[in-house]
C-alpha cells in the first residue's frame, strides 16, 4: 500500500487449499487465513473478501445521511452484508441473524 490506499475490489475468498483460504484481488493474493481450532477461518476469510463492498456501502450511507428514501443505498448495504454472511454460511463457517 505505498500510495496509502487499499487494493481496489472486488476481493474474493478462494477455495480451501492446504488448510488455508486466500483473499484474492484478481491474481494478487492479499492475505491468507489459516484454519484454527475454533473453525471460523471460512467466515473470517469471507468477511475480509467483503471489505471493499462494505466500505462502499457505508460510505454511501454517510454521504446520504440516512437510508430513508434511498432504496439503492439500502440495497448496496444489504448486498455487502449478504456477501460477508451468506457465502461462509453455505460452507458451514458463517453465522445467521
Amino acid at each position: 500500500m505505498p500510495n496509502g490506499k487499499p487494493t481496489p475490489g472486488p476481493w474474493e475468498r478462494s477455495s480451501c487449499i492446504h488448510s488455508r483460504y486466500s483473499i484474492m484481488a484478481g491474481s494478487t493474493c492479499l492475505a491468507d487465513v489459516w484454519h484454527t481450532a475454533t473453525g471460523d477461518a471460512a467466515a473470517n476469510a469471507q468477511m475480509m473478501a467483503a471489505a471493499p463492498e462494505l466500505l462502499e456501502a457505508l460510505q454511501a450511507c454517510l454521504e446520504h445521511g440516512s437510508m430513508t428514501g434511498a432504496e439503492w443505498v439500502e440495497e448496496k448495504a444489504r448486498a455487502a452484508i449478504a456477501k460477508a454472511k451468506e457465502e461462509a454460511a453455505e460452507i458451514g463457517g458463517g453465522w445467521n441473524d
